[in-house]
């Protein structure tokens, strides 16, 4: 396997390419980066740069998934012969580097994900309508990937188009391509095969005759697992179709939770704690620690060398002194998050690639108390739900129990000053510990969230 220096290295070149393609070329060329002054034909040159990256960027992440997925099924095998044959001290060090193989095939998907944030403009609702279920891994060997790249690399062929493949993403689950046109996104899902081009003609038949695919008697025309294809092709194309009216409208049905959403839009503008971050990413670079507290309530630590060892413990005693409910989380986790991404941050290339392979560690510690207290302050009624309240919001189909703050089985209750309620649900705590909002402003969007039009059809 590769050192950790050679995959640092790897993680460097490939967010290079991803992030920084466009600037590098524009200033090879002589070109300020004075956005505004540009020209229209500067700009479309820039965005083929930017794009070029891209392209550039999923060649070599194809290649590291591969490579480390081969691995991985290779250390799985000699974990399961371990197991068998009770030898305890090759379970323990196989163990450990398939957890080393998982994190770092995170740390490639987590570059893949941040080139999806950029093609959906930084839009995390609609990142989140692309997220569906799943249990199982996305090997690459196993999956259409050959199709995937030929149809993708056809797409990149035209300078101002790009094609992400969705398998090397860690949350794309719908379609198999993220396109990037000019001014529009799209999802597009791969065929091959004779019964798939039969499906496709047949579903274009129902389409050019306006039928119901309910009134169609399947067994009639195809054998059972023919029939089981046509109703996974179904339910892909009414998802695919869920998303971008989403994606559109802001008004649907989420496709992965089938539910009825409406996205309302803040009209205040985001405030996040990044000036903190760079504050410690400087302090981090003279001592080997450095911490500070944001609105009272969110303790941050960043950690290097000797003290990485340490770190979540002092930050954990420090939220303890002042209260029993609170959450702590590794910020490296934010790899396996559907959330702004670390190569959105204003923060150093060198500092984001330390952070995701453990160089450096940021731990962050939420006081829910406080919290409460800030949403408060701003004039977002708060308060926590007795355990009876909050057992009859599990109990209601309009929310997924797991989805909800609680504690000592109490969910906390929101209320505007229009009588509108909500319960917090980790979409609040992730937008203030991964999207790096601060828990005001939070409050805010809530009470200058503006719905969109026909959202009282929801």
């Amino acid at each position: 396997m590769k050192t950790r220096d050679e995959h640092r290295a790897k993680l460097r070149e490939i967010a290079d390419y991803a992030f920084d393609h466009g600037r590098t070329a524009m200033e090879q060329a002589g070109i300020p980066m004075e956005f505004a002054a540009w020209s229209r034909e500067t700009k479309l040159d820039f965005l083929i740069k930017c794009q070029d990256g891209f392209k550039l960027a999923q060649k070599l992440l194809i290649e590291e998934i591969l490579y480390y997925q081969e691995l991985q099924r290779e250390v799985e095998t000699q974990l399961k012969s371990y197991k068998t044959q009770r030898l305890k001290k090759e379970v323990k060090e196989a163990t450990g580097q398939k957890a080393l193989i998982e994190h770092r095939l995170l740390t490639l998907s987590h570059i893949a994900d941040s080139i999806a944030w950029q093609l959906l403009r930084g839009q995390l609702h609609l990142a989140r309508r692309l997220v569906l279920p799943s249990a199982t891994t996305k090997f690459l060997v196993n999956s259409n990937i050959e199709h995937a790249i030929a149809a993708a690399d056809k797409i990149n062929e035209n300078p101002l188009d790009f094609a992400l493949i969705s398998d090397i993403t860690g949350y794309v689950g719908i379609g198999d391509l993220l396109i990037k046109h000019l001014t529009s996104v799209g999802i597009m899902e791969l065929k091959e095969g004779n019964i798939n081009d039969q499906l496709t003609e047949f579903f274009a038949e129902l389409e050019r005759e306006n039928k119901p695919l309910e009134e169609v008697d399947l067994s009639s025309r195809f054998d059972s697992k023919t029939v089981k294809q046509v109703e996974r092709m179904q339910r892909q194309k009414t998802r695919m179709s869920q998303a971008v009216q989403v994606m559109n409208t802001d008004i649907g049905i989420d496709p992965g939770t089938q539910k009825p959403i409406v996205v309302s839009t803040p009209t205040t503008l985001t405030e996040r704690y990044f000036d903190e971050l760079i504050q410690l990413q400087k302090q981090l670079k003279t001592q080997s620690w450095a911490y500070l507290l944001v609105e009272d309530c969110l303790y941050i630590g960043a950690y290097r060398d000797e003290a990485i060892a340490k770190g979540p413990f002092l930050i954990e005693l420090l939220v303890k002194e002042k209260t029993k409910e609170y959450i702590l989380i590794d910020w490296t986790s934010i790899i396996e998050q559907v959330s702004q991404p670390l190569f959105a941050k204003p923060l150093e290339p060198d500092f984001i690639i330390d952070i995701m392979t453990g160089k450096v560690k940021v731990i962050m510690a939420l006081d829910i108390n406080g919290l409460i207290q800030r949403f408060n302050d701003v004039g977002l009624q708060t308060r926590w739900m007795t355990t009876k309240e909050t057992a009859k919001v599990k109990a209601n189909d309009a929310y997924t129990p797991k989805s909800l703050v609680v504690f000592h089985n109490q969910g906390i209750l929101m209320t505007e000053p229009d009588s509108e309620k909500s319960v917090m649900g980790w979409g609040v705590i992730s937008r203030i510990l991964y999207d790096n909002i601060k828990p005001t402003n939070v409050a805010l969007s809530f009470l200058t969230a503006q719905k969109p039009s026909g959202a009282s059809l929801k």
